[in-house]
């Protein structure tokens, strides 16, 4: 059997492909065995979210119009459920994983789930490397808009860098489709805070700089800002920050979507920074310190989407003060020596939002909360929609704003390229997912005094020239003592060995 481990995207629990349990094909109401029924582990997960969103359509469903969450699950490697597979499991493999088992009826059953929680897997879910990125926002920031143009361009937009994109499951069309963003079509509702989404999971697959083929999963999370808050009147978290943290926490990266009005000052607005707060609760210090956490200024072209779904026409915007230009620049496609992603043009922009950032450190103390708590940061402008927003009359004269020609979204994947330049490969390979010519700057870069090395990063505390740190210290590579930059050998007793790791013996350094 293969064994590949596999790690739920919904409970994070950890197990062997072969451990799977599955839904059945066959339901039959006069079969026992097969009867429909309520699953009470499925059930246990999803009641604190009040209830399911797993989509379902019954054109495709061999059963009718039996919900995927009502079939009977069973474990193939169970001894006393023989009978429901035929005497021993049948299993199918694919792409080296277990991927379907079949039932006495000679029924394939694809429909794996996890053995915890009795989720389903998407497609082939769990034969490559995961990553989990939570992307976090008020109601109105756009972050359904923003995953569903994910869903729609997102292959397309990556295959420039030479990155293909592949949906792990229907799911991806499905959530697009239930939320179109389209010319002259209401834009999707705000997801209430209250519930939690089926993650979105995509197939990565690259190639690194010597041409070795690499796969990975990336698994998405909405998770609604309004859920990171403190109880009201006690200094611990909410309960909703309770339900959501599994999947903070999780988090090999963070997308935090900001809504414009977010820097208005208005008291209607929920703050990014209590968001920004409650995620440093969830983790320890230096795992904080490396995760990549992209802050994205949405609705850089419009107006502020309000919590109804409509757009609020009178309300200002503040894109214009940090770019300079009345609209969101579209970034610049480099084709020279194969790069496509331009670090000037995207520097360019990065510095005009990290000084009005920084400009709004007393009023909105984004700028302060993260240079003082995360290490891996930066700052982006994202436009999921692109185009003007026309008022358009509905029934009963209610009205809303609709999108006047087919939607052209900006800077939308940026987020994500930034990201996979941070992640590594994997399996002991720590290379970066992208490798990007130049340098992309970030604000919590660093400038050695000592030797002039410009462009180190925040999480490293060391110039890697001459190994001093801001205040010209530096730390022994055999003991791990600090020592002034003064002390040309350890002062540890019996040490013997300098900044670069030399050793010192009594006629000269070997």
């Amino acid at each position: 059997m293969p064994g590949h481990m596999i790690t739920c995207p919904y409970c994070f629990k950890q197990f062997d492909d072969s451990k799977v349990h599955f839904r059945m094909e066959t339901v039959d109401p006069d079969e026992e065995a097969f009867a429909p029924r309520t699953d009470e582990k499925y059930e246990e997960f999803w009641e604190p979210f009040g209830g399911t969103t797993e989509l379902f359509s019954p054109s495709r469903d061999r059963a009718g119009d039996v919900s995927p969450w009502l079939r009977p699950v069973y474990d193939p490697m169970d001894p006393s459920k023989k009978e429901v597979f035929g005497g021993s499991a049948r299993y199918l493999v694919g792409d080296d994983i277990v991927i379907g088992v079949k039932d006495r009826h000679d029924a394939v059953t694809e429909r794996r789930v996890c053995p915890a929680c009795h989720n389903p897997l998407p497609g082939r879910y769990g034969r490559y490397p995961v990553k989990f990125i939570s992307l976090i926002g008020i109601s109105g920031a756009g972050k359904t808009v923003y995953l569903s143009q994910l869903c729609k361009f997102m292959a397309a937009r990556m295959g420039a860098y030479n990155i293909a994109v592949m949906p792990t499951s229907a799911y991806a069309y499905e959530y697009m489709t239930t939320n179109r963003v389209a010319a002259n079509a209401l834009l999707p509702q705000p997801t209430p805070p209250e519930i939690f989404q089926q993650p979105l999971c995509f197939d990565f697959h690259f190639r690194d700089s010597t041409g070795q083929p690499h796969s990975q999963t990336f698994v998405f999370y909405d998770i609604a800002g309004e859920n990171l808050q403190f109880a009201e009147g006690r200094a611990d978290i909410a309960e909703s920050a309770r339900r959501f943290g599994p999947f903070i926490r999780h988090s090999d990266a963070i997308i935090m979507l900001i809504d414009p009005m977010q820097f208005s000052g208005d008291d209607d607005h929920e703050d990014a920074v209590t968001a920004l707060t409650v995620i440093d609760s969830m983790f320890d210090r230096e795992r904080l310190r490396h995760l990549p956490l992209a802050v994205c200024i949405s609705q850089a072209d419009g107006k502020p989407q309000l919590p109804d779904g409509t757009i609020d026409k009178y309300a200002p915007t503040f894109c214009s003060d940090i770019i300079h230009v009345p609209a969101l620049p579209e970034m610049r496609v480099n084709e020279g020596m194969g790069e496509r992603f331009s670090v000037t043009d995207y520097n360019e922009l990065r510095d005009r939002i990290d000084a009005f950032v920084r400009s709004m450190a007393y009023d909105v103390p984004l700028h302060t909360t993260l240079s003082m708590t995360y290490g891996c940061y930066n700052y982006f402008m994202i436009e999921s929609i692109g185009v003007d927003l026309v008022e358009q009359e509905g029934e009963g004269g209610f009205s809303f704003m609709v999108p006047s020609a087919t939607p052209r979204p900006k800077r939308i994947i940026e987020p994500i390229l930034w990201i996979l330049s941070k992640l590594p490969i994997g399996r002991g390979d720590m290379r970066p997912i992208l490798e990007v010519r130049g340098f992309i700057n970030e604000p919590g870069d660093w400038t050695c005094q000592f030797c002039g090395r410009p462009h180190i990063r925040a999480t490293e505390d060391f110039c890697p020239n001459c190994r001093l740190n801001r205040f010209g210290q530096w730390r022994c590579p055999s003991c791990g003592v600090l020592n002034s930059g003064a002390s040309e050998w350890c002062a540890t007793k019996g040490c013997k060995t300098d900044r670069f790791g030399n050793r010192k013996k009594m006629f000269g350094v070997f």
